[in-house]
């Protein structure tokens, strides 16, 4: 667990709680985030507004007996996060609980999409969370990551969820500097 700093939020530092796998993978990939508090959580972000690896998690998620109950495999995966868009809107987590954010599907609706259901037929006890372009859609299951893809219905365990969303996110960055020299 990392302890950050929301800085002169309130005319004094306030410590947030840090956990999750996200937060952490994200803090290590673009170093600490900036922190601060909106209408609906408190935001954790990485990079500047106009960049295009731009992250954002939405934290205020407390864990509670119905919500372990539906996604506890993801409380590894999401810690205090609720939901998040990473990399510029390439890829987003769906929202567990709460007020919604524009564009995000609720991890509940999201295991409702065709394709996640079309995925749970190969295997019904990965939980989707993420997606990108409604295309792609990730899944955790026994702290593996896993990818369905949409296009050619193939769903394929990437392997361990840290290295693989580290190189999951090594990947779009590099899609991202190619669209940005377009």
């Amino acid at each position: 667990m990392h302890m950050i700093g929301i800085g002169n939020y309130l005319g004094n530092e306030v410590p947030v709680t840090v956990n999750g796998l996200l937060n952490i993978l994200l803090q290590k990939r673009y170093g600490e985030p900036t922190v601060e508090r909106s209408e609906i959580a408190i935001e954790f972000r990485w990079n500047d507004a106009t960049d295009p690896f731009r992250c954002v998690l939405y934290n205020s998620l407390s864990w509670d007996s119905q919500l372990r109950a539906e996604f506890g495999s993801l409380e590894t995966v999401y810690g205090t996060a609720r939901c998040g868009v990473l990399l510029g809107g390439a890829l987003k987590v769906s929202m567990l609980t709460g007020e919604s954010v524009f564009g995000l599907y609720t991890t509940r609706t999201l295991q409702h999409q065709p394709e996640v259901r079309s995925a749970n037929l190969h295997d019904p006890e990965v939980c989707f969370f993420m997606d990108s372009a409604n295309v792609w859609f990730y899944g955790v299951k026994d702290c593996q990551l896993y990818v369905y893809d949409a296009e050619t219905e193939e769903l394929d365990l990437l392997g361990p969820f840290e290295r693989e969303f580290e190189e999951l996110l090594r990947q779009w960055e590099t899609a991202k500097s190619g669209e940005e020299r377009l």
